[in-house]
């Protein structure tokens, strides 16, 4: 976007003619860069649940990034319990937007806890903290957290602009299936929703839909929006691997940094072979709801539900007997466009910004 810049020396001005004609050649300026600026709203609002984990920081990056770049506007970030608890979530989440120079984006408190707890504790698959316990010299600005609760806040912006914010969730779906037993037209005021989660057709449990089975169950059989899911299952299909992420060059800024050492860190940690696979789910998911046309190579639509009882408690089942509701499964992405808009989201977040190092120790 263009800035026009004109010095205007009032020592030239002999007479009252010129300086309204003047005055009239700054006025059309001002109209044009004005007339830009509305042309280049975004026309995407959105709102991204997370549970902190670096998959999610990854995803939030590409976002964000396309925020900074007016293709989208962030409406709010909300946190809920599920990589990590709660309290990590909100660190993870702060700690990213004071790197990326972005502390404007609202971010709210959201479950604390499943709708029915787990006797047994799920896996930590990203450290203790969701972030591969790195330890900082400071702590992130809590200050920043609004004090509004996540359902009262979604349902705020949603209320006021019916049909036209979408809304990522890329953790459990506690936050939503609470939201839409609060309030009524909660799913009605959505214009649609993009889910990572599920794995439709398969035994194996995904953690999101596992974490929270009567959650992920309510929503998928209640919405009324459309939705659009990303599933274990088609993540899986991917043949990235740790040697993948940690060949790319020529990145160097605040927001990247913390996120390879994160990266290392829990790679050491886990012991993993640079050959192990590299997941992306999250991030893969953000590109979907950025560019559905070139992400998505193929997709089916099917009635969906969660099983409730065991065995395979949370698997996501192709069932109508509770729902008519047709749900957008993503089979197939392009891999590669993905990994292209990843590498751009990392080297780009910090144009124009005065992004700022994390104070990572260890």
């Amino acid at each position: 976007m263009e800035t026009v810049k004109r010095k205007v020396d009032f020592g030239v001005f002999s007479n009252t003619t010129k300086m309204l004609k003047t005055l009239c050649f700054l006025a059309v300026i001002l109209h044009v860069t004005t007339s830009r600026l509305i042309f280049t709203k975004p026309d995407k609002r959105v709102i991204i649940d997370v549970d902190g984990g670096i998959d999610d920081y990854q995803a939030l990056t590409i976002l964000i990034n396309a925020d900074n770049q007016l293709m989208i506007k962030i409406e709010a970030i909300i946190c809920t319990d599920g990589n990590t608890e709660l309290k990590n979530v909100e660190n993870n989440v702060l700690r990213l937007l004071q790197a990326a120079d972005r502390t404007d984006i609202p971010v709210y408190s959201g479950s604390y806890e499943q709708i029915l707890p787990h006797k047994e504790e799920m896996p930590k698959w990203y450290g203790e903290d969701g972030f591969a316990d790195l330890k900082y010299k400071r702590e992130p600005n809590r200050y920043l957290l609004k004090k509004e609760l996540a359902q009262v806040a979604v349902y705020n912006i949603i209320s006021r602009n019916p049909g036209k914010v979408s809304l990522i969730v890329l953790g459990p779906q506690t936050n939503s299936a609470l939201g839409f037993r609060i309030y009524q037209k909660y799913g009605e005021y959505l214009k649609d929703m993009h889910i990572m989660g599920g794995n439709f057709g398969e035994d194996e449990v995904e953690f999101n839909f596992l974490f929270d089975p009567e959650a992920a169950d309510i929503v998928l059989t209640t919405t009324k929006c459309p939705i659009t899911m990303f599933t274990w299952q088609a993540c899986a299909k991917a043949n990235f691997t740790f040697g993948t992420l940690f060949n790319i060059t020529g990145i160097s800024n605040p927001v990247w940094n913390l996120m390879e050492k994160a990266e290392r860190k829990l790679f050491k940690d886990n012991k993993e072979s640079i050959d192990s696979q590299w997941f992306a789910c999250d991030p893969v998911t953000a590109a979907v709801y950025l560019y559905p046309e070139e992400t998505i190579l193929s997709s089916s639509q099917h009635s969906l539900q969660v099983k409730l009882s065991e065995p395979n408690r949370g698997l996501t089942v192709d069932d109508d007997s509770r729902t008519e509701k047709q749900i957008k499964v993503i089979e197939k992405v392009d891999w590669k466009f993905f990994m292209t808009g990843f590498i751009e989201s990392f080297k780009k977040i910090c144009t124009n910004r005065i992004c700022v190092d994390q104070g990572v120790i260890s």
